[in-house]
């Protein structure tokens, strides 16, 4: 702002920022913000690099705009932090769940909203063939999908260059997929 300057009533005209007790204010869905727990420390990734910070509380309102509850955390003094940096929390979450992992590339949209993947099957001459299967996808991690549906899992996919197959061509199987889900989810 400058000498002289006009404002607007109401208009900040001075903020004060702490130079110690950094903290961060993460909105997390109510199911995960039940579970942590007040005391605890958490990972949380700042600019790439993960740091512990302690959990201080949990706000008891919902956010109608995210649908999130607030929950701030304390870091520790020797934690460089910004003010207004973004800060990532990482909580871990186990899912039983029968299905594949898939690459993303894998994935053909089909029609209402659904997927479809080729599967590969052996047809009564042993030559391995494209076939349209449809698909769920139950959780996504960078390049990969979790998938569920009629594809039975452990079975190939076609896993990239779907625009150069079709139903019924002649491939030879080079990518199988997993069989279970357990990951860490980032919020």
């Amino acid at each position: 702002m400058q000498i002289g300057a006009v404002v607007a009533p109401g208009a900040p005209v001075l903020r004060l920022v702490t130079a110690a007790g950094r903290e961060a204010h993460i909105g997390v869905p109510i199911e995960v913000a039940r579970r942590l727990q007040v005391g605890h420390s958490y990972p949380l990734t700042l600019t790439g690099i993960t740091v512990d910070a302690t959990l201080r509380a949990i706000r008891d309102h919902l956010d109608p705009a995210t649908l999130t509850v607030g929950a701030v955390f304390d870091f520790s003094d020797q934690t460089i932090a910004s003010v207004g940096e973004s800060a990532e929390l990482t909580v871990e979450e186990s899912v039983e769940a029968e299905g594949s992992w898939l690459p993303i590339t894998a994935l053909l949209a089909a029609p209402r909203g659904l997927w479809d993947v080729l599967a590969i099957y052996a047809d009564d001459e042993g030559h391995y063939r494209a076939q349209r299967e449809s698909v769920e996808i139950l959780y996504t991690r960078g390049d990969q999908a979790f998938v569920t549906g009629t594809v039975i899992p452990g079975e190939a996919v076609v896993a990239s260059g779907l625009q150069r197959i079709s139903p019924g061509d002649l491939v030879e199987p080079l990518f199988i997929a997993n069989k279970t889900m357990t990951d860490k989810a980032a919020l």
